[in-house]
């Protein structure tokens, strides 16, 4: 008997019932996808603040070095790696008096070299790149193809 209520019950409310349960499923779905628009929306933001962040650091970083050596110019470009979790700056230095270049990769995490390529036109001899410590011939390409993995997010 009470089968046959229950029977009754939800053929007589069947469109109710499924209206019920398509709001449910939106109710959730929107939910859902709120979730994961705020969640991408807030690492954004907190990514957009680290950028913020290391590019003042590297910029004071920079403008230190500058103080020091007034005989050469010094370009940089910072960049928060959110793979490493570390902020990065390069810094190009080009020399007035003599000619050359320098090239460094910083960790400004760690306040360490990671790459270094430098080249003198007057020396050719002693130009060099060093990766963390391995130093070999100059070649800026194989040190721009290194350095892609820190300056860049996957």
């Amino acid at each position: 008997m009470q089968e046959n209520k229950l029977e009754n019950f939800f053929k007589g409310n069947k469109p109710k019932i499924i209206i019920w349960i398509v709001v449910v499923i939106v109710i959730i779905a929107i939910g859902y996808y709120s979730t994961i628009a705020y969640l991408q929306w807030k690492i954004k933001t907190s990514y957009e603040t680290l950028q913020t962040e290391c590019a003042k650091i590297s910029e004071n970083f920079t403008k230190e070095m500058q103080k020091d050596v007034s005989n050469i110019k010094y370009t940089q470009t910072s960049h928060y790696s959110t793979n490493l979790s570390k902020c990065y700056t390069l810094i190009h230095g080009e020399g007035i008096i003599e000619v050359g270049t320098t090239d460094i990769l910083i960790d400004l995490s760690a306040s360490k070299d990671v790459a270094i390529c430098e080249s003198h036109s007057t020396a050719p001899e002693i130009d060099y790149c060093k990766y963390n410590e391995s130093k070999s011939a100059y070649n800026i390409n194989d040190f721009n193809n290194f350095i892609k993995s820190y300056m860049e997010n996957k």
